[in-house]
């Protein structure tokens, strides 16, 4: 009787994870979850004015090394307002547009943090287009 039970609980959870992964996996799912973290980028490109100084005790100073910084707020704010526009003509239905906008980012920003979110819209758009 337990064995049974735990098998008709393991099947039910089974088929609720399956259509939450179904459903977590397609193209309003995609403009939802592209949406909050562009605007979480937003923000955060908003508070990027501030400025660290770190030090490292027992480092030797040495005036030859240049620094290296990973990323310019101001072209991530490009990158972000440029996907922002793509993200808005897709949920307003203008799949065309939004198909054109992802391109452009994708070739203007290739090696974008936020490429691989352009190129899963992208496809989804595509797929979206011709019926699938």
């Amino acid at each position: 009787m337990k064995r049974l039970i735990l098998t008709l609980m393991t099947v039910s959870l089974l088929f609720v994870y399956t259509d939450g992964f179904a459903a977590g996996s397609g193209f309003d799912y995609w403009i939802k979850a592209l949406s909050n973290k562009l605007r979480n980028l937003s923000s955060e490109s908003a508070d990027n004015n501030r400025t660290s100084v770190v030090g490292v005790k027992g480092a030797k100073d040495s005036e030859s090394e240049e620094l290296y910084w990973k990323d310019s707020p101001q072209s991530q704010s490009e990158e972000v307002e440029a996907l922002e526009k793509a993200v808005a003509a897709a949920s307003e239905g203008k799949s065309e547009l939004a198909i054109k906008e992802l391109e452009a980012f994708l070739e203007k920003y290739p090696d974008s943090a936020l490429a691989s979110d352009a190129e899963q819209g992208l496809r989804l758009l595509k797929d979206k287009e011709s019926g699938g």
